[in-house]
């Protein structure tokens, strides 16, 4: 069964990216026309737990937000959403176009740039979770 699904996906290299669009495209509707005082999806474990946002906290709202074509307000949920949705689309674009043969330049994280975005990803936790300032506007406004 593996060996059939692997001679797939190597006569036909878009049905990967095919899939992955199309389970985001369904998750996106889901949650974008979902009410969002019964959502769907589970509260965060983390805030649930200590109280804080961690850095995913507002993702969901943040989603529908931008799905109702809202994307300031998507911004008062999660700004790291809006912030990385870029260079999300940019590789998504990529691999579809290496599916199809093409080739666009693929960044690559490497060591340095994983542990800048862990840096990253922790200051923007700690301060989301200042009770005064800028930590007030990056909360997820739950």
């Amino acid at each position: 069964m593996v060996a059939a699904a692997t001679s797939d996906l190597a006569r036909r290299p878009w049905l990967a990216p095919l899939g992955v669009g199309l389970a985001g495209a369904v998750g996106c509707a889901i949650v974008g026309l979902s009410d969002p005082d019964a959502s769907v999806l589970p509260p965060c474990p983390f805030r649930a737990t200590t109280g804080w946002d961690c850095p995913g906290c507002g993702l969901t709202r943040g989603v529908r937000q931008l799905v109702r074509l809202h994307p300031l307000k998507a911004l008062d949920h999660n700004v790291l959403l809006v912030a990385f949705l870029p260079f999300v689309a940019y590789l998504y674009v990529a691999w579809v176009a290496q599916a199809f043969g093409a080739h666009l330049p693929r960044p690559v994280l490497g060591r340095r740039g994983g542990i800048a975005l862990c840096v990253v990803l922790a200051v923007f936790a700690v301060v989301r979770n200042l009770p005064f300032g800028v930590g007030r506007y990056l909360s997820s406004g739950s």
